[in-house]
């Protein structure tokens, strides 16, 4: 079993959203860009929820379960 997903997020680095999408307490909308905060891990739920604030100062959360494949990559592009 995953105990912690590897990910190539970096710590205040903006990231572009590349598809709408929502999850359980936020809403990522193509085109926005988002700056990546850190990851936590919670031991409950088998899940790493990856923590991110948008233009408005608010955080936002991409929450992944360990058993679900990985789709970062398909969601955020870093900006150079």
């Amino acid at each position: 079993m995953t105990t912690w997903r590897e990910h190539n997020f970096k710590p205040e680095r903006s990231y572009i959203v590349l598809k709408t999408f929502r999850t359980t307490f936020s809403i990522f909308e193509e085109g926005e860009t988002v700056v990546y905060k850190h990851a936590i891990y919670s031991w409950y739920d088998c899940a790493t929820i990856f923590v991110f604030e948008d233009a408005n100062k608010e955080t936002c959360s991409l929450f992944l379960r360990d058993d679900e494949p990985d789709v970062t990559a398909e969601l955020f592009r870093l900006v150079e």
